[in-house]
């Protein structure tokens, strides 16, 4: 039997990805977005916020980035990063994008 001209079946189309819902902080609370040099979010990442008050929170992002703070917008305070650092010549670190060299560095 030929099968010359006739239509081939075409494969099954993938379900549409589903957007992670987005949460949004209460009005009442301030936001931090944490997101790497190009822009992805930097999940799962704990840090250390110290306010002007003295009170301290240690808190962990989201899988979007974002970390929620019972705080009034406005709030001052200091934000340690772990397992961040300031980036010297030949540093270089990993992020949600990959692993990275500092501008003019050799790397490792």
């Amino acid at each position: 039997m030929c099968n010359a001209g006739a239509a081939k079946p075409s494969p099954p189309l993938a379900a549409a990805p589903v957007a992670p819902a987005v949460v949004a902080c209460s009005l009442a609370s301030s936001e931090l977005m944490l997101l790497d040099e190009i822009g992805l979010p930097l999940a799962g990442l704990a840090v250390v916020i110290r306010l002007a008050s003295g009170a301290v929170i240690n808190a962990t992002s989201a899988a979007d980035g974002r970390i929620c703070l019972n705080q009034p917008p406005g709030t001052a305070g200091q934000i340690e990063l772990a397992g961040m650092h300031e980036g010297q010549q030949g540093d270089s670190s990993n992020t949600a994008s990959g692993h990275h060299f500092a501008a003019g560095g050799t790397g490792p």
